[in-house]
């Protein structure tokens, strides 16, 4: 996978195992394809404290709102998605207040297995039609999946009716060779696991998405060569001479066979997603050092963009 399979995207649903940097990496994305000079939009997904305010500032709503140059963001909730719904379905405003004002048409309606999900999905469809690219924010990857399988189940489940049709028209965006799953990330054992059996799982229950694309966050890059690792299991073996600096040493050894083997674990994770996925997986280094931890997450995205840039702009040429 590429970096310009990602920004040629229409459609990029963004998921991962919690704590994985999945919203950084989204938004980074966001301002990668707009620097292009896309109009991209940034989609938060019924979340009651918005994430992109932390990134971009400002507040986050159910209408789309300008972050930077050609970018946009928007939190999709339920009831203003579900009242959108409505008047696209029934027509006649009065009488969508009616139904949102029903208890009884209420409760139905927040019952109804899938139709919370139906509706999000439907808006997202919607959105395409006014932004180059639009990119979803998921939440973590259990209940994306279980936000990506509606559509399919519903056609199984129904035959006819409003949310019948409305579902085969998301499939049909699900379809398109532009639209794609995005998964974070991190090199540690436990993550990897369940980001291949996320991917599995995609590939099996929503097949309609063809493109599934992975990105490992926080890679620690290699530093040690041969005759330094050497060097280095030498080292931890041998006490100082010196008795005086050897709490000094000690530490030094200790930090650096740590460092060594976070770049070990680092490699195993890309070679093992390299080889039970069939393609290269992309990689990001461990941000936030470069310029102080002052910029905090706002300055790791735009450490992220750049990479995303300077490797999209290596691509083309």
């Amino acid at each position: 996978m590429k970096i310009r399979d990602i920004i040629h995207s229409r459609l990029i649903f963004v998921s991962g195992k919690g704590g994985v940097g999945k919203t950084c990496v989204a938004s980074a994305i966001g301002k990668t394809s707009a620097q292009t000079g896309k109009k991209v939009l940034l989609v938060e997904v019924d979340n009651f404290h918005a994430s992109f305010p932390a990134i971009f500032g400002g507040d986050m709503s159910y209408t789309p709102r300008e972050l930077e140059s050609n970018l946009y963001g928007c939190n999709i909730t339920w009831m203003k998605a579900l009242e959108d719904w409505l008047v696209g379905t029934v027509r006649v405003r009065t009488i969508v207040q009616m139904i949102l004002k029903n208890r009884v048409a209420m409760l139905f309606l927040n019952a109804t297995p899938g139709a919370r999900e139906i509706v999000i999905l439907s808006k997202i469809a919607d959105l395409l039609d006014d932004y180059d690219q639009v990119i979803v924010d998921l939440p973590a990857s259990g209940h994306a999946l279980g936000i990506l399988r509606v559509p399919g189940t519903a056609i199984e489940l129904m035959r006819s009716g409003p949310i019948y049709e409305r579902a085969k028209q998301i499939l049909r965006v699900f379809s398109h060779p532009r639209a794609m799953v995005l998964l974070c990330a991190l090199p540690e054992e436990m993550v990897v696991n369940e980001t291949l059996e996320f991917a599995q799982k995609i590939k099996q229950d929503v097949p309609q998405i063809q493109n599934l694309g992975v990105v490992i966050n926080r890679v620690s890059v290699p530093s040690f060569n041969e005759a330094e690792a050497t060097l280095l299991s030498r080292l931890s073996t041998t006490e100082p001479i010196d008795s005086s600096t050897s709490i000094e040493v000690r530490n030094m050894i200790d930090s650096a066979i740590w460092d060594q083997s976070l770049e070990e674990a680092s490699a195993r994770s890309i070679d093992r997603l390299n080889d039970e996925l069939g393609y290269d997986v992309l990689t990001l280094p461990k941000l936030g050092l470069l310029g102080g931890f002052g910029g905090g997450t706002p300055k790791v995205v735009q450490q992220m963009s750049t990479i995303f840039t300077r490797t999209f702009r290596m691509e083309q040429s």
